[in-house]
């Protein structure tokens, strides 16, 4: 919620960037109570209204932090967004706020009393929604339309590397699961399959890190994807998964170096050499350089530029020109 291009996509620029996109080859709009400002968000429900196209919005954010802190518009924007959105698809906490906003009658204690099928429920009359799809981190998430209300568990992970992007994933599998329904889901056989879907993709979401798909975490879904998205004319590009794979594993080397240097940090053994080499070069009165061939010349050369950096002046040598007279202009400490 920084400042920067988000905070730019107001009404205007929503009408100059995605107007023709909608009016010419939209099928369906996703946006968010987040980042971008209200009026862009209530802009491009109305653009997608306007064709005919139904609008997702993901309310990550709570009225007060929309609203107050990060100052994307007023209450009274929230209120439209929520309103105006054909599906809306809350996390819990959000849904809270938003119902309190709208519903100023209800107390925020018995808001939080409910359920979390109620709040859905309760939350889908207030705004008319085609459909709500709430999050509730482990708990089951709840879809709701005028008619139907179906709840559907959590997947059971073996494992959690990293939740970052766990929601757009479920965001992303509830649209999947729109688009090859045609719409919001009208039985409640496809509202579980919905529901289904994005459990699933958010729950393999989980079990990557970086929100980035591998061949493993495309195996978690598979067999629940809509038929539609199952294309036989995508290849899989085994050398790129390779490449992530050596990628992964070194990057858990070193996470595990780090954390055995963390578990050392308290030795007296550690302690006294770090204290050494900090010591020697802060206390040093001659030239400070350090050298090395190779990779080890690069990893000499940064330090030179850190330590410089922080006041503690230091240059590099390479270790060649030590024979070709260099080290006759140093002075030791």
């Amino acid at each position: 919620m920084a400042k920067g291009a988000t905070s730019l996509i107001d009404q205007k620029q929503v009408q100059v960037s995605f107007g023709d996109v909608i009016a010419n080859s939209g099928s369906l709009v996703s946006t968010e109570i987040s980042q971008v400002p209200l009026a862009g968000v209530l802009e491009l429900i109305r653009l997608a209204r306007e064709h005919g196209i139904p609008s997702i919005v993901d309310l990550d954010i709570s009225p007060e932090v929309a609203v107050k802190e990060a100052l994307l518009g007023t209450e009274a924007e929230f209120i439209e967004v929520c309103r105006m959105a054909d599906v809306l698809k809350p996390a819990r906490h959000a849904a809270e706020g938003a119902l309190r906003l709208i519903t100023p009658h209800r107390s925020l204690d018995l808001i939080k009393s409910m359920s979390t099928m109620e709040l859905s429920t309760v939350l889908q009359r207030e705004c008319n929604s085609k459909l709500i799809a709430m999050t509730d981190g482990l708990s089951p998430s709840c879809f709701v339309t005028d008619k139907l209300a179906v709840s559907v568990s959590p997947v059971q992970l073996d494992r959690v590397v990293d939740a970052t992007g766990a929601g757009d994933a479920f965001l992303g599998g509830l649209i999947a699961s729109m688009h090859s329904l045609g719409g919001v889901p009208a039985t409640e056989k496809d509202l579980q399959r919905c529901g289904k879907v994005a459990n699933r993709l958010g729950g393999a979401c989980c079990q990557v890190l970086g929100a980035v798909p591998t061949a493993e975490s495309r195996e978690h879904v598979k067999d629940i994807l809509p038929t539609e998205t199952q294309s036989e004319d995508v290849v899989e590009d085994e050398s790129a998964v390779e490449h992530y794979k050596a990628i992964h594993t070194s990057l858990m080397c070193d996470t595990i170096t780090l954390s055995n240097l963390h578990d050392s940090s308290g030795s007296a053994l550690l302690y006294e050499r770090i204290s050494h080499v900090c010591d020697t070069l802060i206390n040093c009165t001659g030239n400070r350089m350090v050298s090395g061939v190779g990779k080890s010349g690069l990893i000499a050369r940064r330090l030179a530029g850190t330590l410089s950096s922080i006041g503690v002046p230091c240059e590099f040598v390479h270790a060649t020109e030590f024979h070709h007279g260099d080290l006759g202009n140093r002075r030791c400490c």
